[in-house]
Formats: C-alpha cells, structure tokens, sequence
C-alpha cells in the first residue's frame, strides 16, 4: 500500500478501554504510541490518527496495487477462508456481510458458491475496484454507518479488520444486532500473544534485521489501531454478546504453498491440543449469545 501522505498526526486521546472501559493505563511502547489497559490487557494505539487521515491514505489509487500483484495467490486464501467459514456454518448458506471487504474478491467467491452477500469498505480506491472487478456495490464508510436492518445476515466476517477500526467493542456490538438468531460471526486478527515473541526474535536475528514488536503507523502501510491477544480477543467476543469457539490460525498467506499450508495445520493441532498459538494470525468464529 501506497500513499501520498507522508506521516500521520496523531490528534485522538482516548482516556478508557474499549474493551473493558478501564481508564488505568499505562504505556508499553512510546515509540509507536502502544498504550496497555491495566484491567484487561487490552493494547492499541493512543494517541492516534483521525478516521479521515486514515481513510484518505487507504483511498490513494495504487493502495492496491500490491493486491492486484497477488491476485491469484489471494483467491486461494480467500477460498480456503470460505471454505472454513461454510464449514463452521453447518454447511448453510445464506447472507453474508463482509465488514472491511477490501476490493471484494471473497464477496464474489462467496456469490458464486451460491451466497447472498452485502460488503462495507471504507476505502473509496477498493470500492471502485470491487465495482469494476467484480459487479459490487459497497457499502461505504464504517460498519455503524451503515444503516443495515437488524438479524438480516447468517454470517458475518471480519477479516483482518477488527485492529483497524476505531471501536472495535461498537463493531462488534452492531455486527452482533445484524445476526440472525443461531448467526455465526468469523474473526481473523494479527496474533500479538508473549509467546510470538520469542520466535519473531529469532527470525530477525538470523535475517539480520532489527525487532521491535511494534511499529508507528504510517501512511502507506497497514494501519493496526489495535494488538490483541488471543485472551483478549476472546474477552471482548464475550463482552460484546457472542460465545466464541476456541482461538486457532487463520490462513493469511497471500501466496499459498505446500510449505504455509502445512505451516497452518501445524500450528492450528498445536493450538488445538495445548492451548499455545503460534498463528501469525488469530482466527476465531463466534455465534450470538
């Protein structure tokens, strides 16, 4: 992702937890502006940027051109996250909402296999692109804005959303109003448990690159607003009125191999019978309560 913004103005204090309402906290990483809430370990960016900021920088025209480079390797992630989410859903199909739908390659995957799918973005670059790509409509801005009648979805999924959007606890809360009764909601987020610190370490170290765990956000690069662990992740699926499965690995590989694939099925037995996730990426699929 390009932008033509160079930094960011990190103009928005928040004084609480979004998950937990908590207003002791302290900071782990002044450097990237990471604060912890004392009550829940809940971490996230604060200050941070404005909404606007962020959305004129996913906006720029090449935003997507990285995508568009892996378009092949995308549909093959994306297919094998539609076949999970038919999997957990008992093999239904009904609607599906994708929030943060990107330029609605899943959307059109799940419209074939016989869906009746709805997308929010808020990038105007990926609604354009997903318009012209693939006979979309989206709906733009954040998923609060969207004005979408209550229990109308039987799925509704998150992919690689949920640290980007300013509440994450609201967006959950709405996605949760959204669900029929039994709905099934999927959740995928970068993992930032202690246990992946460790190997991510030893990656860079034998790269001979520098680690930190946390990086500014920048236009131009995945803005995450939010760093959840896998007992956090759960927590706020709790607080927002879901019973969520156990946490796993979401497949998030843009280029699928032989190699990531037995990756994930390593990781996911390994989270399966010990409860460590070594995922770079949290998966967890949710019903309402």
């Amino acid at each position: 992702m390009e932008s033509g913004l160079r930094t960011f103005a990190h103009e928005e204090v928040l004084t609480s937890c979004d998950v937990c309402g908590g207003i002791e906290l302290h900071t782990v990483d002044a450097r990237a502006h990471v604060m912890e809430c004392a009550s829940c370990g809940y971490r996230f960016v604060n200050p941070r940027p404005t909404q606007a900021d962020i959305a004129a920088a996913s906006s720029d025209p090449r935003a997507y051109d990285h995508w568009l480079r892996e378009e092949e390797g995308r549909k093959l992630m994306w297919q094998k996250r539609l076949d999970l989410a038919e999997r957990a859903a008992g093999g239904r199909r009904g609607r599906l909402l994708d929030v943060g739908a990107g330029i609605g390659t899943f959307l059109a995957l799940a419209r074939e296999r016989g869906w009746e799918v709805t997308g929010t973005e808020v990038s105007e670059s990926a609604i354009r692109l997903a318009r012209k790509r693939h006979s979309l409509e989206l709906i733009p801005g954040q998923l609060q804005e969207a004005r979408l009648p209550a229990g109308s979805f039987e799925v509704v999924t998150l992919w690689h959303v949920l640290e980007h959007v300013p509440s994450p606890s609201s967006a959950l809360r709405t996605a949760n109003s959204l669900l029929s009764p039994g709905g099934m909601i999927v959740v995928a987020v970068p993992n930032d448990a202690r246990a992946m610190v460790l190997p991510r370490r030893l990656k860079r170290l034998l790269t001979r690159t520098a680690y930190e765990r946390y990086e500014p956000v920048v236009p131009g690069q995945e803005v995450h607003l939010s760093h959840f662990r896998p007992d956090v992740l759960r927590r706020l699926l709790h607080r927002t009125g879901f019973e969520p499965a156990r946490v796993t690995v979401d497949d998030q590989y843009p280029k699928p191999t032989s190699w990531t694939s037995a990756r994930v099925g390593l990781t996911r037995a390994l989270a399966r019978t010990t409860g460590l996730n070594l995922g770079n990426s949290l998966l967890v699929t949710a019903h309402r309560a």
